[in-house]
Formats: C-alpha cells, structure tokens, sequence
C-alpha cells in the first residue's frame, strides 16, 4: 500500500474541507451583512407622491399612510387658493424617498394680513381658540413663574395687533404662578396657624424650634427667620421658634 499517497489524498481532502469552511464563512457574513440589508433599505424606499393644492389635512393623511412625516413649512401668499393648501414640497414629487422621512409642505394663505390677537392675561386653553378661529399657529410654549395667575399667557412673540399672514407661528410664556413670593407676619400665631399660612403663600416650612416660655401659650410663634413683608423672588424656607413650657412649669 502507498501510504504516502493515502497521505497526500487526506492533505488534499482536508485543505479542501478548510477552504470550503472559509469560503462558506465568508459567504454567510457577505449575505447577512450587506446582500440583504441593502435589499431591505430598497424595499424601505418609496416613490413619494405629489400632494400639491391639496389641503394641509389630505395631504397630511396621505404621506401618514405612505409612511412618511408630514411638516408643515413656510407660509406663503397665493391668490385664488383656498387657505392652507399645498403650494410645493420637499422633497420632490417622484424621487426616491425612505420611509419615516420627514417631507415639507409649504402651505397658502388667505394673502390678506390680519392683527394678530393680544393673549396676553387670556388663559392658555381661550388663547388656543382665539388663534385656531384666526389660523394662527402655536410653535412653542414656554411656562414660567411671572405675576399672573396659572396658565395664564403673559407673553407673546408676535405683538398684539400687528399685521401678519394666517398660519404665522407664535411663541407663549404661559404662567406658573407668582414669580415673588411676599413673607406672611407669623409672630404671635399658634404653630398650626402659622405653617399653614406660611404654605398659602407659597412658601416652604422650614426648621422649627422650641424655647421655653411660660408666660405664653405652648406653640405661640416668638420669630421667624425672614421678616414680614419680605418679597422674595424664589422659593425659600421659612424657620420659626415656638413656645414651651418648662419641666417643672406648674400651669395655675
């Protein structure tokens, strides 16, 4: 028997095995990671159609259901179009488009300007109604303390009365409250009266202590930190010293 050619078959059968374990290999990871993710980002991509004058909400509707974001983009006047339809859109129409991709729609308007409406001291819900039935558009709400009441708007990026296109976007400063906090008279009060005085003005409990006094009731406030009528301008702790009777007081 030859066995050195046994020897050499086995090598050749064996490299051959090798080879075709890399190859395959090779040729798993080339499929996996480049083949078929460029075929399903292919298939991701759409033709986007063309909604232009057609209205905000259709046009809207349609590029939701193709599986795109509608945005609206700037507003321009157009005579003879009816208010917020599509004037143009970006992307074009027709080109190749991912899924998810967001797509401008500039919108018309009437092509009349109109004064803008005063929000300021309007709660933020009757603001809302007021630009809805003008076809104004709110971009952005911030809310702060100020010295109007809760949710009310005490701010607005486009003034009162100033003449401006439908669909114009403004900015709010929506209240949080009280921006300055003014520090009640709590001297003489009982404990109780006094934290729960001290929380209807908005302010904060803070340490309380006891000294002796037995010429007073138990619990009467002798001082506080900060003195009454005080206007602060952020939040702050309120520490009070009540009275106590001593150990050995004895009452009559």
């Amino acid at each position: 028997m030859n066995f050195k050619k046994i020897k050499t078959t086995l090598f050749r059968t064996f490299y051959f095995l090798c080879v075709f374990f890399i190859v395959s290999i090779i040729s798993v990871l080339i499929i996996n990671f480049i083949i078929m993710p460029a075929i399903e980002n292919r298939g991701e991509e759409r033709i986007l159609l063309d909604v232009r004058d057609l209205s905000w909400e259709k046009a809207a509707s349609l590029l939701k259901r193709e599986g795109f974001i509608p945005m609206r983009g700037k507003m321009r006047p157009a005579y003879g179009k009816e208010p917020f339809t599509v004037l143009s859109q970006r992307p074009d129409a027709g080109s190749q488009v991912k899924m998810k991709r967001r797509v401008y729609l500039d919108l018309s308007t009437t092509g009349a300007k109109i004064p803008f409406a005063n929000l300021i001291g309007h709660t933020l819900r009757s603001s809302r109604i007021i630009l809805e039935n003008q076809r104004m558009v709110i971009d952005t709400i911030y809310y702060r303390y100020s010295s109007k009441p809760r949710n009310v708007v005490f701010w607005q990026s486009v003034p009162a009365n100033k003449k401006v296109f439908p669909g114009t976007k403004v900015k709010l400063k929506v209240s949080l409250g009280l921006s300055v906090w003014t520090v009640p008279d709590l001297i003489d009060m009982s404990k109780k009266d006094a934290i729960n005085k001290i929380k209807r003005a908005g302010l904060e409990i803070g340490k309380i202590t006891e000294t002796v006094r037995n010429d007073l009731l138990e619990n009467t406030v002798l001082s506080q930190s900060i003195s009454p009528g005080t206007e602060l301008h952020s939040r702050r702790r309120i520490n009070i010293v009540v009275s106590k009777f001593s150990s050995n007081f004895i009452e009559e």
